[in-house]
């Protein structure tokens, strides 16, 4: 007898993870990151800007609300953050387009203190390793998280998997296609909010490459110094 479509294709999973999946393993919940992100800045000497745009924040939510947040809502905040950038409110203090300094320090501080933070393959807890195990392709994880929690897990237990939503492959006759039968082969991890590894460094190098082009030697190292996000010093 012939099976049906369904019968031949494995059925996917879909599990949804949020901040309490990563919890056991070490990474703080969305209550404690700020103070968590400022502490980390502060090891290092960069939270200056960051803490007097937080004042400010609070400042402005007293002003028009009459409140004071305790503990303050870090979405509520990087969103005032982005209005200030966006609509310009900063003037000629705006000083980058990836961002003012205080969204900056946000990003790089969380990042920094989310990869720190993150346990290695080797120090996984067993929990994680029990889960990745269970998974099998094509199971779909969709992870609101930034970390590399469940990546580390299945790269520990062997299970493939990608980041991407298609695999492609060239065909000699057809160019680039998608290759469903290694898609099929691989659990696929879906990031809505992005991971604390992904950053894209395409108009730096489209700046660089347009003033090596115009002969501008000394700007391009400038530029290497001082890119807010890529320089050697990117959030002084």
């Amino acid at each position: 007898m012939v099976g049906t479509v369904s019968d031949r294709i494995p059925t996917s999973r879909i599990f949804i993870l949020g901040a309490g999946f990563s919890a056991p393993a070490g990474l703080p919940l969305s209550a404690d990151l700020l103070p968590l992100t400022l502490s980390e800045l502060d090891d290092i000497g960069h939270s200056q800007h960051l803490r007097s745009s937080l004042r400010a924040y609070i400042a402005y939510k007293v002003g028009t609300q009459g409140i004071t947040p305790d503990p303050v809502d870090l979405e509520d905040f990087a969103a005032y953050l982005d209005y200030e950038h966006y609509l310009g409110l900063l003037g000629s203090d705006g000083w980058s387009g990836e961002g003012n300094r205080a969204q900056l320090q946000l990003r790089w501080g969380i990042g920094r203190l989310i990869e720190r933070l993150t346990p290695s393959s080797d120090e996984i807890p067993a929990a994680y390793l029990r889960f990745a195990e269970h998974l099998r392709p094509p199971d779909i994880c969709v992870t609101f998280n930034y970390d590399r929690v469940l990546e580390r897990a299945l790269d520990r237990v062997g299970v493939p998997h990608r980041r991407f939503p298609w695999r492609q492959r060239i065909d000699p006759n057809h160019g680039l296609v998608v290759d469903s039968e290694r898609e099929l082969q691989e659990v696929l991890i879906v990031k809505p909010h992005g991971s604390v590894d992904w950053v894209s460094t395409s108009d730096i190098r489209q700046q660089l490459k347009r003033y090596e082009a115009e002969g501008s030697k000394d700007f391009v190292e400038y530029l290497r110094r001082t890119d807010p996000l890529f320089g050697a010093d990117p959030v002084s």
